[in-house]
């Protein structure tokens, strides 16, 4: 007997053997048994899978991590990140110092083979920050598509506080000079009004304040500095600086000014002044550059001023301003991994999920914050993703992607397990890499520790989540997305065996869309 079967549609994606007999499972009828290179479209029916297009080889067909840098929309990247160095790749190609010679645009870097894929970074505008546990923060900025540059970030202000401070007394020697006075300065940035550290201290020899007479006071004078729009004064009063005014110039009069104990000179902090205190992830969040996990405190988070992500200075007492430093008290070390910034900011620990939040929702020195927990799933060293308000995260064991979203009724976050349904995907592997094509279809392409490679349609408004898997003639190693015209293109690092011969390249996933078909 012939029956015919009618599927409206494939938004389950690929489903595992033990749910065949499932009547019951509202999915099924919308699932399949098996969806071999081709991926569930965000509309619910399936495609097949575009084809690889060769890009280039890895520097001496060496293990590669590719690593995506996006300036704009129109000038995006794929870093070749290899065994001590970054090679780069535009549009397609690779960024040759000469088209003849073909020599690839290439930096040293201090990253090794093993370390590859525990690099976190955090982007703004053509600056990549990246942190490991084992090495200082590095930045890394793009000149122009030829010229880039790898440096070791400085922690301080960008402004240098005023060198020569001096001063003297009105009086000089026709009075009693058996008391001294000691100031220091700091310099504020013209466009970003960014504060110095401070500067060095001058001792003024001079009477008692209390027998100083109208016409008596202390001129300062100081070389001024390139790029400062004015000077802040303080003068110190039982061993602390407090303010005492303000100059446009290189002089300042103090005719018997108290300081303001409120506000105080900005004092100098490096939370990473050597190794075991490298932070081993990063990003950015209300203006501020945030850190967390060093290997002498896992559990422990540093960010910057507001508007400022190198100056970790702070004040007493806080401004809300000042660099923030916290750690999250729990029973056990649960090292922080990654940091997500939305609304909240929200901290993927190897044993939970937290959501740091201060006084209505601000990240401030001054605010009470608040570290709280929201699930106890723990996630692995491969960086979350983050589509539309919803956090993707890896769990530690490497094998089953959970989501992560806030719920308006519980005001907590809250999410569900993606892979419960296509387990037989992930049995006996984990996801080692991934990376996340917004457009045109929704595609998250996770590549896997055996070679393979698999992807899950992720439209939870429209109830389409679906997984599929694909497969290559050789083995998947890495994978990275970035914006190219009107789509998200996959890149991948594929290593092949090439008459005997192991090989690896960078293949570019072509585009399904198709201008003229002959």
């Amino acid at each position: 007997m012939t029956f015919k079967v009618t599927q409206n549609s494939f938004a389950g994606g690929e489903v595992c053997p033990e749910l065949y007999s499932r009547q019951d499972f509202s999915k099924l009828p919308i699932s399949a048994k098996t969806i071999k290179n081709g991926f569930v479209k965000d509309k619910g029916c399936v495609l097949n899978r575009a084809g690889l297009e060769f890009v280039c080889e890895t520097k001496n067909s060496g293990v590669a991590r590719l690593i995506p840098f996006s300036f704009n929309t129109e000038q995006t990247y794929i870093i070749e990140a290899g065994d001590e160095y970054f090679r780069f790749i535009m549009d397609g190609g690779q960024i040759v110092t000469d088209s003849n010679t073909l020599d690839a645009v290439e930096i040293a870097t201090p990253y090794q083979l093993v370390d590859l894929f525990m690099l976190k970074y955090a982007q703004t505008a053509d600056i990549l920050r990246i942190t490991n546990a084992e090495y200082p923060v590095y930045e890394l900025s793009r000149l122009s598509h030829y010229d880039w540059d790898l440096d070791a970030v400085s922690f301080s202000a960008d402004i240098t506080p005023p060198t020569d401070l001096a001063g003297e007394w009105s009086k000089g020697a026709r009075k009693a000079d058996n008391f001294y006075y000691d100031y220091l300065i700091t310099s504020i940035a013209e466009d970003t009004y960014e504060e110095s550290i401070r500067s060095d201290v001058a001792s003024i020899k001079g009477d008692y304040m209390e027998n100083w007479e109208v016409d008596e006071y202390i001129d300062l004078t100081w070389t001024e500095v390139s790029g400062a729009t004015e000077y802040k004064i303080y003068k110190n009063s039982n061993g602390i600086y407090g303010y005492i005014g303000t100059a446009i110039g290189g002089t300042f009069r103090d005719d018997k000014i108290e300081p303001d104990l409120t506000k105080t000179a900005p004092i100098y902090k490096n939370p990473f002044s050597g190794a075991g205190k490298y932070p081993a992830c990063c990003n950015f969040h209300q203006q501020r550059f945030i850190t967390a996990n060093s290997n002498d405190e896992p559990q422990s988070s540093w960010s910057t001023q507001t508007g400022t992500y190198k100056n970790f200075n702070i004040s007493r007492p806080l401004n809300a301003s000042d660099a923030v430093s916290f750690t999250i008290a729990e029973r056990e070390v649960n090292e922080i991994r990654h940091i997500v910034s939305l609304n909240d900011l929200i901290f993927l620990t190897s044993g939970g999920e937290w959501k740091i939040s201060g006084t209505d929702g601000a990240f401030s020195a001054t605010a009470s914050l608040a570290a709280k927990p929201q699930s106890f799933y723990g996630c692995n060293n491969v960086a979350p993703i983050v589509s539309g308000n919803m956090i993707l995260f890896i769990q530690d064991g490497g094998s089953i992607v959970r989501d992560l979203g806030y719920t308006y009724l519980s005001d907590s976050y809250d999410g569900k397990e993606l892979t419960i349904f296509a387990s037989h995907l992930f049995e006996n592997k984990q996801i080692v890499d991934w990376a996340y094509s917004k457009e045109p279809n929704r595609i998250i392409w996770a590549v896997m520790s055996d070679g393979t490679l698999n992807s899950l349609t992720y439209n939870p408004q429209q109830e389409v989540m679906g997984w599929t898997q694909h497969d290559t003639d050789g083995y998947f190693e890495s994978v990275a997305v970035v914006r190219e015209g009107y789509e998200d293109v996959p890149y991948f690092v594929v290593k092949r065996v090439i008459n005997g011969v192991t090989k690896r390249f960078i293949e570019r996933m072509s585009s399904r869309f198709v201008d003229d078909a002959k």
